[in-house]
């Protein structure tokens, strides 16, 4: 299918255009350094990460693109600590916050794929401890979809060590009582998608969630070596530190080596802008290779799941991954990931963003892949908030 064709179709299908592949192909050259066609482009992108570091506006940054499939932009600036002499790279690791979600999601729609999960069976048959306090009816397409109608945040009090165990906080959301029916409303779960989606998961494929995401995503994907949902002790070398500056919420919680160890999948993965781009390119088989979905599961990932007397009432919004509990309804979700596409055609940009500023995304009709990382927070001033600035000099 030629790429002219490629920009008349829906989003609704999408899946069947990124799984024909044939105008998305990257050659290997390209995999290893951004195609020369696109040398203005990563000249002026390269050239707003050194400009923001020298000024101080951010300590650390990477940005990573696709277009058509090639390597267009694979630029980065920047030291692992303020003022230290060490300079990252295009494999240093940040943490992502809400970034990572989309990853974390294809693991379950992979599961459901095989068999081993059912998007409308219901949690408790996987894990009869949620059965209690008016959750028995939660199944698993409310919770993927961020309408279980149960709370983003943990409880009040949480220690570090708690917020790690994920027997504890297993234990602690089979507890939770639902703040709206399910099925009713938009949700977002800021944090506890970690749990309430994990944990079926965990149990569905008789292994750690970890495992789980890195057999059915990462290693597939190519990035096991770029995305971790818990860092080994050999990455711990990798990972940038991070800054609040004047940020609305403290990302800093991340610095710490329990977090960064810790396997909390909607919220604590650590990644390089190149990991988080390659898998959107393997998500869609931009690179010619098959999708690591399958083409109705893709489609369903870009649909919007809107409950009865949703639609029709929510607006597009911002790329962005907030950290409250409450509903917001600016977001419109598939299974897995935020659309943020001009109503009606919601699918057609997709992806999410995390704390701190970080991104991931996929432009349907620009033939974009889109992935950022930062070390200071992006709400801290606008200088530090480049994600405007580098779209612009990429002409998007």
């Amino acid at each position: 299918m030629k790429m002219g064709h490629f920009l008349r179709f829906s989003a609704t299908a999408l899946a069947a255009a990124f799984a024909c592949g044939s105008g998305w192909a990257a050659n290997a050259e390209s995999a290893r350094r951004p195609s020369e066609k696109y040398a203005a482009m990563q000249a002026a992108v390269q050239k707003i990460l050194d400009d923001a570091v020298a000024s101080g506006a951010q300590t650390a940054v990477q940005c990573c693109a696709y277009i058509d499939g090639e390597l267009a932009v694979d630029a980065w600036a920047g030291t692992y600590e303020k003022g230290g002499d060490r300079k990252i790279d295009g494999d240093s690791l940040f943490p992502i916050y809400s970034t990572g979600k989309p990853i974390f999601a294809t693991a379950v729609n992979r599961a459901v794929e095989m068999g081993k999960m059912d998007y409308d069976a219901k949690i408790c048959r996987l894990w009869p401890e949620f059965a209690r306090n008016g959750k028995e009816g939660v199944t698993l397409r409310h919770v993927i979809t961020h309408h279980s109608g149960l709370q983003g945040g943990v409880n009040g009090g949480t220690t570090d060590e708690q917020y790690c165990d994920w027997k504890y906080m297993t234990d602690q959301c089979a507890g939770f009582k639902p703040l709206c029916p399910p099925g009713t409303k938009a949700q977002y779960l800021s944090r506890t998608y970690a749990w309430l989606l994990g944990e079926p998961l965990s149990r569905a494929m008789k292994m750690s969630v970890r495992d789980a995401i890195t057999q059915l995503v990462l290693k597939p994907a190519g990035i096991e070596d770029s995305f971790y949902f818990g860092v080994d002790s050999a990455a711990l070398n990798r990972c940038v530190t991070v800054y609040n500056g004047n940020g609305k919420y403290n990302i800093e919680k991340m610095n710490l080596e329990i977090h960064r160890r810790a396997c909390v999948p909607s919220s604590n993965a650590m990644a390089s802008a190149r990991g988080i781009a390659k898998f959107y390119v393997r998500l869609t088989g931009m690179d010619g290779k098959p999708p690591l979905l399958k083409p109705e599961t893709l489609k369903a990932v870009t649909t919007p799941y809107f409950s009865e007397g949703e639609s029709g009432k929510l607006k597009s919004g911002g790329m962005h991954g907030g950290d409250g509990g409450e509903s917001r309804p600016k977001l419109v979700f598939g299974y897995g990931c935020f659309l943020t596409g001009k109503a009606p055609n919601y699918g057609d940009v997709f992806g999410q963003g995390g704390l701190g500023g970080s991104s991931g995304s996929v432009d349907v009709k620009k033939r974009l892949v889109f992935a950022y990382t930062c070390a200071v927070n992006s709400d801290s001033s606008p200088e530090s908030n480049l994600g405007w600035r580098i779209r612009r000099a990429m002409g998007l």
